[in-house]
């Protein structure tokens, strides 16, 4: 993406820059959230908030590197892999009541959630 620099345009690449700096801090921000609500007492609504925001914001991440004209095939995999996840957890927490939940995250490892690991890169 650094390359993609050039003299002409330094002001809008530096607020694309700025702007995927403050949607990676919010999205960790959610990550932090949904990762405090993994803990008892679980609430499975703030759960479903927290994926969908974080859902959002990977099409949002995703969009503005495109409009960069820097986008990589691992980045575009990277997010197609975060939104199967997701789409999997939404899955998982629209069937389950909250005392499954409990059970469930009880048995979860932090090797389950490696997609996650992607926004490291940013934060």
């Amino acid at each position: 993406m650094m390359k993609m620099e050039n003299a002409k345009d330094e002001s809008g690449f530096v607020d694309s820059l700025e702007k995927l700096l403050k949607q990676c801090q919010g999205t960790g921000a959610h990550i932090d959230e949904l990762g405090a609500c993994v803990y008892p007492p679980q609430e499975i609504s703030k759960m479903k908030q927290a994926v969908e925001v974080i859902e959002g914001n990977v099409d949002e991440f995703e969009a503005e590197v495109e409009r960069l004209q820097s986008s990589s095939d691992a980045f575009s995999g990277a997010c197609g892999k975060l939104r199967r996840s997701i789409k999997h957890m939404e899955t998982e927490l629209d069937k389950r009541c909250e005392d499954e939940v409990v059970v469930e995250m009880q048995n979860v490892t932090l090797g389950s959630y490696k997609s996650l690991d992607f926004f490291a890169i940013f934060l």
